[in-house]
Formats: C-alpha cells, structure tokens, sequence
C-alpha cells in the first residue's frame, strides 16, 4: 500500500527594501506556506517594494483602491523579476529554477 503525503515546497520571489535612498533587490525562498510573489508599485515611490506573500486576490496585476498603486503577484519562481530584468530573463530564471 502506498501512503500519499501532500508535498509542498516554497517559492522562490525578488524581494526589495530602499533604506536610505539606496534600493536593493535579492533572491529570497519564500517560507513553507508562502505561494505567491508580489511586487507593489506606489505611485509615490520610485521603486516597488517586492516580497512574498500567502494569498493572492487575482493573480496578475490589479489596482489597491486604498494604497494608490498598483500589485502584482504571481505564483511560480521569481515572477517579479528585478527591476533591471525583462519579462523573457524572468520567465528564463524560472524555466532554470524548476529544472533543479
């Protein structure tokens, strides 16, 4: 007999902090329970902040009525992708990533 046992690992997302006018982007695996990746675009800031997230209300890009900008998440590796990196490097990176 074959015991089946739900299997489920973690994303991988770009995460983001400006501190001091210094903007840096990195690598992150996501805890356990985390699925899903965002970047969030204020329309006052000259970056998004990107992390990573439990929940998603529609995946894809959508407008937060009550935070002025815009989120994005996205449920497979490093689907917000850097600001310096094209959506085909991304969907690369990913494509690299599932394959390890």
């Amino acid at each position: 007999t074959l015991l089946t046992v739900p299997f489920a690992w973690a994303i991988n997302c770009f995460t983001s902090a400006t501190i001091n006018g210094v903007h840096t982007e990195w690598q992150t695996p996501c805890g356990d329970a985390m699925k899903f990746c965002y970047t969030f675009d204020e329309q006052s800031s000259s970056y998004p902040v990107k992390s990573c997230g439990y929940s998603c209300t529609k995946v894809g890009e959508f407008d937060v009525p009550n935070m002025y900008g815009t989120i994005t998440c996205c449920d497979i590796d490093y689907c917000n992708p850097a600001s310096n990196t094209s959506f085909i490097m991304a969907i690369i990176i990913a494509t690299l990533a599932a394959l390890q």
